[in-house]
C-alpha cells in the first residue's frame, strides 16, 4: 500500500493483473492442448437420395495420425458403434513425421461393407509415401487418385487428388449407371463450385473448422484452399457439400472451441424419411 495516497502499490497491481491472466490462461491451455483434441464429437445428418436402400456413411478427414494413441482408439470404438456401410476419408491422413506405418495400422482396422475410400490431401503431397511404404490392400481399402467406382447399381463415388490443376487432370467423372446418386470426395473445399454440377453430395475437409476458435469471432487462420468454406453444409448447383472439422490437428497440437468431428450421414430413400 502506498502510504502517501492510500492506494495499492504498482507492484501489487501488476501481481494481481498477471495472476488474473494466469488464472484464465493456464486452464485454457490445459483444455486446448490436452482435453478438447481428444473430445471427438459424433454429428449425425440425414439426407434423402434416389437410392433403393439406406446407406450410412462415415466421413473422416485430416486424421494426421502420428501413432495409435488414445484418440485413434476412441475413434475406432466410435466407428464400430456407428456401424457404417461406407467410410470416406478426405485426405491428410499422415502427419509431418512422414511415417505411414501408424496411418496404415489405423486404416487396416476400419471395416465397412461398401469399402473404405481414401484420397490424398496436401500433406500426402508434401510428405509422399516412400518406396518401402506401399499402400495396404487388405480390409476393403481403396486409395483413389482422380478415379471412381460404381458402389451399388444406384450409388457412385469419385475421389480427387488435392492440388493445383488436379481437377483438370482428372477430367469429368465416369459415366454412371442411369439414375446413379453421385458422391464426390475433395480435400480442399474451395474446389466445390467447380465440381458441383457433376455430383449430388460432396465431402471435404482441410479447414479443421478453424481449429483454434474464439467464440463469436471469425477464425484466426484457415489454410489456403479453404475458400469461403469453414465447416458444415453448403450448396452449389444441385449439389450439397459437407465440410468436416476433422479429427487431427495441423501445425499445433491443440483445439479450442472446435472439437474434432466424426460425421455420420444417413442417405435414405425419399419414401423412408
Amino acid at each position: 500500500m502506498d502510504e502517501a495516497t492510500g492506494s495499492p502499490k504498482p507492484t501489487s497491481r501488476l501481481k494481481r493483473f498477471f495472476g488474473a491472466i494466469a488464472f484464465v490462461a493456464i486452464p485454457s491451455l490445459v483444455y486446448g492442448f490436452y482435453f478438447e483434441p481428444e473430445w471427438i464429437e459424433v454429428t449425425h445428418h440425414v439426407r434423402t437420395a434416389k437410392i433403393s436402400k439406406k446407406v450410412r456413411i462415415a466421413h473422416l478427414t485430416d486424421l494426421h495420425v502420428r501413432s495409435i494413441r488414445r484418440r485413434e482408439m476412441k475413434l475406432l470404438r466410435l466407428l464400430a458403434a456407428e456401424n457404417p456401410d461406407l467410410i470416406v476419408i478426405t485426405g491428410d491422413s499422415v502427419s509431418d513425421n512422414e511415417n505411414y506405418e501408424p496411418v496404415d495400422e489405423f486404416l487396416t482396422q476400419l471395416r465397412a461393407p461398401l469399402g473404405i475410400w481414401v484420397i490424398k490431401g496436401n500433406w500426402e503431397r508434401w510428405h509422399p509415401r516412400k518406396a518401402n511404404q506401399p499402400r495396404p490392400i487388405e480390409g476393403g481399402l481403396h486409395f483413389i487418385d482422380n478415379a471412381g467406382a460404381q458402389l451399388e447399381p444406384d450409388l457412385g463415388l469419385f475421389g480427387y487428388v488435392d492440388g493445383m490443376n488436379e481437377l483438370d487432370k482428372a477430367g469429368p467423372p465416369p459415366k454412371w449407371n442411369p439414375g446413379t446418386y453421385r458422391i464426390g470426395l475433395l480435400h480442399s473445399p474451395e474446389d466445390f463450385d467447380r465440381i458441383a454440377p457433376d455430383f449430388d453430395l460432396v465431402f471435404a475437409g482441410h479447414t479443421h473448422g478453424g481449429q483454434i476458435r474464439i467464440p463469436f469471432l471469425p477464425p484466426i487462420f484457415l489454410p489456403h484452399g479453404s475458400g469461403k468454406y469453414l465447416a458444415g453444409w453448403y450448396r452449389a448447383a444441385n449439389a450439397e457439400m459437407y465440410v468436416s472439422r476433422g479429427i487431427g490437428n495441423s501445425l499445433i497440437e491443440a483445439r479450442f472451441f472446435c472439437r474434432p468431428e466424426l460425421a455420420i450421414i444417413d442417405l435414405v430413400p425419399a419414401m423412408e424419411r
